[in-house]
């Protein structure tokens, strides 16, 4: 019996079958299988790996739809010469136009690091949405980050280069392309349920331009209706997601704290830090006075510790390349959707409403 070594990191948010999925592939283009011999079992995988024979056979049946593992019933699992060499050399990196983004912040470095891990030693190319698709060709593949306009997403799409879109707009009745993202209204959902529980009845939704933000607040609108609040459009905001777009509507907000909402949900953590700055520069304890919950839980120090819904995004930058090998290595393969899990973590910036609200 071959010694498997692949590791599974099960704390994790990379679902345990992509894990396996992933380590076969790595073993195969390790060398690990001698030619013409079969893989290893589903049932020695999984009696190896302390896994389900579903979960591995998931993996096996994925690697083998991309070309890269042949089934036959009665003889075993066998590696398709030469199917798991990628050409994947140059990556391009499409950055929004039309959102502001700080390639400098906590969410940043996160997708960059598990981007970069991904593809290394390859190069990965920052580029605007905007570039021309002539001047996208040196590129074996693209990551669309935050695209909002799924005519764009097309235009990409059927330029030939395989694409993945990050957090990007997408017809759902017919999409183009492969798209990651994240449990997005499931996350706010429960961040809003959270403040509701605690007593808070006059919730505002912080969102930014992107359609993450507008799953987020639709996240908000379900919970507020499910628990039998109205959703009152003045307590929905667009605001840049930079924080000092964050705190400068902080400061506008908090100006008459009569009308201010009790309590926030923020659809990114870097404008929910910039709430707390001006809550706090303009002598409004937080939670005492206003309960502030941020999204991506990126890690940011802040006095009270900011509540947030936690998202793994060095994960999603790794699955994001992964889903770009796969669609390489089998252009056929139809549009997938992959949604990671989110989490809400109550910290010390959410308590329950100030008296009288």
């Amino acid at each position: 019996m071959y010694r498997l070594m692949i590791a599974l990191d099960r704390g994790s948010s990379d679902p345990l079958y992509l894990q396996v999925k992933a380590g076969i592939l790595a073993q195969i283009e390790a060398g690990a299988y001698p030619d013409g011999q079969p893989i290893p079992t589903e049932a020695e995988f999984a009696s190896e790996l302390g896994l389900s024979s579903l979960t591995v056979r998931r993996a096996i049946i994925e690697l083998a739809q991309q070309g890269l593992l042949r089934r036959i019933p009665g003889r075993g699992t066998f590696i398709i010469s030469g199917a798991a060499k990628s050409p994947l050399s140059r990556v391009s990196l499409l950055l929004p136009r039309d959102v502001p983004y700080d390639l400098s912040g906590r969410f940043a470095m996160h997708l960059m690091h598990g981007l970069h891990g991904a593809i290394h030693p390859s190069t990965l190319v920052l580029r605007s949405s905007s570039t021309a698709a002539a001047e996208l060709s040196d590129s074996q593949g693209i990551v669309a980050l935050w695209v909002i306009d799924p005519r764009e997403m097309q235009r990409l799409a059927a330029n030939g280069t395989p694409v993945v879109g990050y957090e990007c707009a997408a017809d759902p009745a017919a999409p183009a392309f492969d798209n990651i993202c994240h449990a997005n209204d499931s996350g706010s959902h429960a961040a809003t349920s959270s403040l509701v529980n605690l007593g808070h009845t006059d919730v505002g939704c912080v969102i930014h331009a992107t359609s993450s933000g507008a799953e987020r607040c639709a996240g908000f609108q379900r919970a507020m209706r499910q628990h039998g609040l109205p959703v009152r459009p003045e307590r929905i905001f667009t605001v840049m997601n930079t924080g000092e777009a964050g705190y400068a509507f902080g400061r506008r907000l908090l100006a008459d704290p009569a009308t201010a909402p009790t309590a926030l949900v923020c659809s990114d953590d870097t404008m929910a830090v910039g709430i707390l700055a001006a809550a706090r520069e303009l002598g409004h304890p937080v939670p005492e006075s206003l309960s502030i919950v941020g999204f991506g839980d990126l890690g940011t120090f802040t006095t009270p510790a900011l509540s947030s819904v936690r998202m793994d995004i060095v994960a999603s930058g790794r699955i994001a390349v992964q889903l770009l090998q796969e669609r390489i290595a089998n252009p056929a393969l139809p549009p997938r959707s992959v949604i990671l899990p989110t989490e809400y973590i109550r910290r010390a910036s959410c308590g329950p409403p100030r008296r009288g609200s």
